[in-house]
């Protein structure tokens, strides 16, 4: 019963560790934030999303995936994507 339980242990462990190591994103896919549409994040190595903020005066396109002038993005105008307001200096 007991090599059973460690068999079992080492198994499971190996298993979460594969998981955690297989990382979250596929590395260059980009998306756009969705609290804040100066904000994006890009898949980093090792499948880490990174949050990466638009120059001032620009806000993040999704159907480009390239920072814009936010008078281009309808969907941006000193907003976020839900109509929040953003933080002072965006």
């Amino acid at each position: 019963m007991r090599f059973h339980y460690q068999t079992l242990s080492a198994v499971l462990a190996s298993l979460v560790f594969s998981t955690a190591s297989a990382g979250y994103c596929r590395v260059g896919d980009m998306w756009p934030d969705m609290h804040d549409c100066h904000n994006f994040f890009e898949c980093a190595a090792g499948g880490i999303p990174v949050l990466k903020t638009c120059g001032p005066g620009t806000a993040y396109c999704p159907e480009t995936r390239i920072c814009d002038y936010e008078e281009k993005i309808p969907f941006c105008s000193h907003k976020g994507w839900g109509g929040h307001v953003a933080p002072k200096g965006h």
